[in-house]
This record gives structure tokens, sequence and C-alpha cells, in this order.
């Protein structure tokens, strides 16, 4: 779906893709939010320069690789503690990011954690253990 410019939001039918295992939908700027599934064997999310897209939802607790960089987030959802599988988080330029929650510190496996222009970052409030410098 990389660079449907105008996606609005995801087919519902999309719930049904349980053998998913990557989602790439860079430079989709109208696409608004994800809608409630769990797409269970899905591993990389790219949603990269999707920049209407204000709220972030889980919709697979498998993820390894989270590509938010470029959205219009102004915070995670603290649901985020189910991605124990998560290793890479790009959310660079997320320039609307205010906070960065505690829960992110119970990602046991999170080894990179990308947060270069995020002008509006105020709070992070996690140590980062695991993480690789």
């Amino acid at each position: 779906l990389e660079g449907c410019t105008s996606l609005e939001e995801l087919p519902k039918d999309m719930k049904r893709m349980k053998s998913l295992i990557l989602l790439n939908m860079r430079g989709c700027t109208s696409l608004q939010f994800l809608p409630h599934m769990n797409l269970i064997s899905m591993k990389t999310l790219i949603l990269t320069n999707c920049s209407s897209l204000e709220k972030f939802r889980v919709i697979s607790d498998n993820l390894e690789t989270l590509h938010l960089d470029g959205t219009a987030i102004g915070q995670l959802p603290t649901n985020m503690v189910k991605l124990q599988r998560l290793i890479v988080l790009n959310l660079k330029d997320c320039k609307m990011l205010r906070a960065v929650p505690k829960c992110l510190g119970k990602l046991k496996v999170l080894q990179e954690l990308v947060l270069s222009g995020c002008s509006k970052l105020k709070i992070f409030p996690i140590p980062i253990e695991n993480m690789k410098c």
C-alpha cells in the first residue's frame, strides 16, 4: 500500500489476513487511523510519513519492527507494553509527540529507539537497560 496518498482508512476485511507478516503503508498521507484488529502474524509495520495519522493503535502483539516516523501522533498508547517482541521503534520526526510512556521500559528486547526530530518531546521517563548505544 506504499504511496496510496488517498487512502484514509484500511478495509475492515483486513482483520481476516491472519498470515500477513509485513504491512508497508509508507507515504499514505491521508491515513487517519488504524481499525481494531489483531493481525497475529505481523512482524513489521511501516507507517512512515503517514502525516495525517494522529493516533496509533496496536494491531499486532507480535510486532518486531515498528516505523511511526513522520506521523502526527501526540502520544503512544499504554498497551504498547504488549509488544514484548519489539526490537525497533522508529519515532523520528514525530513532531507532535509530547511524551514517551513508562511502559516502553518494560519492552525487554527493544534495542533501537529513534527519537531524533521529536521537537515537542518533553517527557522521557524510562530507563533504557537493554538498548545498544
